[in-house]
């Protein structure tokens, strides 16, 4: 069986976790054995200890800043591999500037690449975005062989390469589970809604807490479940009173328990600036839930007309399409959600795993063939 690494030391999401666990339970299934190089915050979160084909490997140095994991994957990773007879790589953050071959780069960061999103940080952080961008371009240079989570990320991203045809390049969307199906809507005296993500500015929570402010009927109830810093959420608290504005903020749940919290809600709503997949909405639309969001080429990509779209800088096109979802008959809605529901089947980790596999093997026979 040959022998696959995976550089999970930079996952710190849960976002990138449910990637993670999903791509390891697909691929251990297959002739492969699996050498996960993990962070603390991955290994208290992965449950495969009783696999014998997956090895989680952990150094006090990789939960250290981001510098000095950077200096050991340049100098020491290599001799890591080898050592432990990896015949691939898969990187998952889409940045290693080492010369272990093959290497595929997971590329799913496009906030570097997006100038408006950008715009909302602090200048120290703007840098920040710079030389990820670099370093990612970088990257990607060196090693060539890239998969992407939408085709919107990686035409954003190869425009910087004139030579696209030296690159090898594949699409490879995320999965859902489609086993938790609701098909009711409440729409009692308040529209419920719920917002699935973590606090950062990008993710565009305050332009959507002044639209729920500006809701003069009251008809609004907002949900945010995801990571955040107290600090950050007591500014937002301070300038829009979320108590008074009907929003009520969960710190991070699991999967099954978000599941079962769907049938309390009439839709979800996603107002990102940038996004290189989304995997909340495609959650959603396996669920059966109703999906308002931005008007981002990434979303029209994967759902076309199966969403209700708004300009996530104008607050006031939030609460319009907001207003028009709920002046909606349910035979309307359900056009659409039904839409995405047959949209979201074909999107399974099945599907998701197999095309993984497939590519790690290609490349692994690629690179033999050369050498």
């Amino acid at each position: 069986m040959k022998t696959i690494a995976i550089d999970a030391i930079d996952v710190k999401s849960f976002g990138g976790l449910v990637h993670l666990q999903q791509l390891i339970k697909k691929l251990s299934r297959k002739n492969l054995y699996i050498k996960i190089f993990s962070n603390s915050f991955v290994e208290k979160k992965l449950n495969f200890k009783n696999n014998k084909k997956i090895k989680i490997i952990k150094n006090n140095l990789f939960d250290r800043n981001f510098i000095l994991r950077h200096l050991w994957k340049i100098f020491f990773f290599e001799k890591e591999l080898n050592k432990k007879k990896c015949k691939i790589l898969l990187s998952l953050n889409g940045i290693y500037h080492g010369f272990y071959n093959p290497t595929i780069l997971i590329q799913q960061n496009i906030l570097p690449f997006d100038d408006y999103a950008k715009s909302k940080y602090s200048l120290l952080l703007k840098l920040k975005f710079l030389f990820q961008k670099l370093a990612i371009l970088l990257s990607i240079k060196i090693h060539k062989h890239v998969i992407f989570t939408s085709f919107d990320t990686r035409k954003r991203i190869l425009k910087y390469f004139k030579s696209k045809n030296l690159l090898n390049t594949n699409v490879i969307y995320h999965g859902a589970s489609n086993k938790f199906v609701k098909n009711k809507f409440l729409f009692k005296k308040n529209l419920n809604l719920l917002f699935v993500s973590e606090f950062q500015k990008y993710k565009n929570h305050e332009n959507l807490f002044h639209a729920i402010r500006k809701d003069e009927k009251g008809l609004i109830k907002l949900t945010c479940i995801g990571k955040y810093e107290i600090s950050d959420l007591k500014i937002l608290d301070t300038k829009y009173n979320l108590k008074k504005i009907n929003v009520k903020v969960l710190s991070t749940i699991s999967q099954k328990r978000l599941y079962k919290m769907y049938k309390y809600y009439d839709a979800i709503i996603f107002p990102t600036l940038c996004e290189s997949f989304g995997l909340p909405m495609l959650e959603a639309a396996a669920n059966k839930i109703p999906i308002l969001c931005s008007d981002l080429d990434i979303f029209k990509e994967i759902y076309g007309n199966g969403c209700y779209y708004f300009d996530p800088k104008d607050p006031e096109s939030i609460l319009r399409k907001i207003y028009y979802f709920h002046s909606l008959k349910k035979k309307e809605i359900l056009k659409k959600v039904n839409y995405n529901f047959t949209k979201s089947k074909s999107l399974n980790w099945n599907n998701f795993g197999k095309n993984y596999y497939d590519t790690i093997i290609k490349t692994i026979n690629l690179h033999e063939k050369k050498n």
